[in-house]
């Protein structure tokens, strides 16, 4: 039985665009498909302070959108994906009428945000995120004497109890932003164990070369009667009380399972695990196949992950799918 010569994409993100170009590159047919109404996922908004990022993305979206092998479809989901003669049949709602045949399947879906509202009875404090903050530095910075910038917030907790991967760059982007801008602030950094990779590590050295101060907490702070924030030192010394009242908080807020993973798993009746993400058939030996045929999982779809690693994995899942589709036979 011959395969169809084409690769369904699900999620418009930094992920699905890779998968998708890398896909295009190799011969293959893409339709991708993305529930919001523009690609670039997540880090479009992150991409508005970062001049860098924003051209990368945008000049990754332009190749995609404009390359002659790739359909895309935005404002539309996957409904249903069932097995048919040559692979897939997929029902999409929002783009063809007609089912779409396709040979392999690569779910890349970017995670969502997640909302806090933790630290809503702050009251002399003003309460930002950091993508928030972002925004704020491309103007000026904030009026405010004192900053604390609270780490995992929404994550590394019963419920959620990952680390969300991106949190700590952004909050040292942030902290070294701001202390260009306004020299002589306070800035102190409540964190659970700051976490970076690579070259990354330079932004935390650089850090406390400038006095951002780096308080290790046990456990998220608490807000007292009189709105300030308490908490546990985890090498038990005390710092500063252990109250801290500062005029600016700056919540690190992670990810979460997106409603498009949900859709997709529903869609491909495939399960998700406890904390709503993709599991790999073998996360050592086989990290981005599914254990269903030609189903490959990258990216956000599998976890909190860098966007740089990210796409590595979605290039390297377009070129297993594309390698088993060029064969031609099932």
């Amino acid at each position: 039985m011959r395969l169809e010569q084409r690769v369904l994409v699900l999620g418009g993100g930094p992920a699905g665009l890779a998968a998708a170009e890398e896909a295009a590159r190799c011969g293959v047919p893409v339709t991708l498909v993305e529930r919001s109404d523009r690609l670039g996922g997540r880090l479009r908004g992150r991409a508005l302070t970062d001049p860098a990022a924003a051209e990368e993305l945008a000049a990754l979206a332009e190749r995609v959108s404009s390359s002659p092998g790739v359909d895309v479809l935005t404002g539309a989901r996957v409904a249903e994906i069932e097995r048919a003669s040559g692979g897939f049949r997929a029902t999409i709602r929002g783009g063809a009428e007609e089912p779409l045949p396709c040979g392999a399947v690569i779910v890349a879906a970017e995670n969502e945000d997640y909302d806090p509202a933790e630290y809503e009875d702050l009251k002399k404090a003003a309460v930002l995120t950091q993508a928030e903050l972002a925004l704020r530095l491309m103007d000026a910075a904030p009026e405010a004497r004192s900053v604390v910038m609270i780490q995992c917030v929404g994550s590394r907790t019963p419920e959620r109890p990952y680390c969300s991967r991106t949190c700590c760059v952004e909050a040292l982007a942030n902290a070294l932003r701001l202390r260009e801008l306004a020299p002589d602030v306070e800035i102190a950094v409540l964190h659970q164990g700051v976490r970076v990779w690579g070259f990354d590590e330079e932004m935390f050295s650089d850090a406390i070369d400038l006095g951002v101060r780096f308080v290790r907490v046990d456990g998220p702070p608490t807000v007292t009667p009189d709105g300030g924030l308490e908490f546990d030192v985890a090498d038990g010394e005390e710092v500063d009380g252990n109250v801290m009242r500062p005029d600016l908080v700056v919540l690190s807020a992670g990810v979460r399972s997106s409603a498009a993973n949900r859709n997709a798993a529903g869609a491909l009746s495939a399960e998700l695990d406890d904390d709503g993400f993709f599991a790999p058939a073998d996360g050592a030996l086989a990290p981005l196949e599914s254990g269903l045929p030609r189903v490959y999982f990258c990216g956000p779809a599998c976890g909190p992950v860098g966007v740089r690693e990210g796409a590595v994995q979605a290039r390297a899942a377009a070129g297993k799918a594309c390698r088993l589709l060029m064969k031609g036979i099932r």
